[in-house]
């Protein structure tokens, strides 16, 4: 898979963006970088570009000024109450949990951001970043476990949380992996299995093209993508069709081979036939 190049997508209508890092710590640098330079992407000189950190709901963040945006204060999405770029001695000991987002320069809209994630329900963040009216929203993960299941920061790591979150809102969504296995949370063979797992769901899609969502290529296709997914507790999925049952993400992701024994088979056929004659 190292062989296939990717076309990045035309970014020259572009107005607003977001290039978010992921899992907070380290991304935001990454995203930093990514919205700095025309490496990846060459926006228009009037395309504001927002760079943003995420953090979870700790001690603190409530003290960050929330982002204001046209009439509507965003109560998910805060700034920092002082200007980047800093060096990280110029920086007060109150703030020390968003020093990387303080060393990084400014962007767009008065950011770096530090969008705040929900412990559990997000539905007043995907309001808040539709409200920022973003064309395309670019998430930025260094290393992988965004996307590996079998990551060390397992199934409801920030990563995770955040890549479902956003691909909920329908903005359009890249999700952007930089040095697959740097984070070190992945096995190569994890990493490995994740990527063919993704080809199979293009494959999936492409030849559904047309069908309802509710068609069963397009629930495997779904759950293999994480995408318009009815969770329930304990990682299951509705299915949409049927007698709607809640069914293991796990089970939808996977396939599942039967070998039937040839000699069990045949015994089952001879008993049949002895029971059939007994009869006559």
């Amino acid at each position: 898979y190292l062989d296939q190049s990717f076309t990045f997508p035309d970014v020259t209508q572009c107005k607003r963006v977001l290039i978010v890092g992921l899992g907070g710590g380290c991304d935001v640098l990454s995203a930093s970088v990514v919205a700095s330079t025309t490496d990846f992407f060459s926006f228009p000189s009037g395309t504001e570009v927002v760079v943003s950190d995420v953090t979870e709901e700790v001690a603190g963040t409530d003290q960050l000024p929330p982002v204001v945006m046209e009439t509507e204060t965003l109560r998910c999405i805060r700034k920092l109450p002082l200007s980047s770029p800093l060096r990280v001695s110029q920086i007060p000991s109150e703030l020390g949990l968003f020093s990387l987002v303080l060393t990084q320069p400014k962007a767009a809209l008065d950011s770096p951001w530090v969008i705040v994630l929900p412990s559990e329900e997000d539905v007043a963040l995907r309001e808040e970043l539709l409200l920022c009216s973003f064309d395309l929203i670019i998430g930025i993960d260094a290393g992988g476990d965004s996307l590996v299941e079998e990551a060390k920061t397992g199934i409801t790591g920030r990563d995770k949380r955040m890549v479902q979150l956003l691909r909920k809102t329908e903005i359009p969504f890249l999700h952007l992996v930089l040095g697959f296995g740097c984070d070190g949370e992945s096995t190569e063979d994890a990493i490995a299995a994740t990527v063919e797992k993704a080809k199979i769901a293009v494959a999936f899609r492409a030849r559904a093209k047309g069908l309802g969502h509710s068609r069963t290529p397009n629930v495997i296709c779904n759950a293999l993508e994480g995408k318009k997914l009815n969770m329930r507790k304990g990682n299951k999925v509705v299915i949409p069709r049927g007698i709607h049952p809640q069914i293991p993400l796990a089970w939808l992701t996977h396939g599942f081979a039967f070998a039937y024994d040839q000699e069990a088979t045949d015994s089952k056929t001879t008993e049949t036939e002895e029971a059939r004659n007994n009869k006559r």
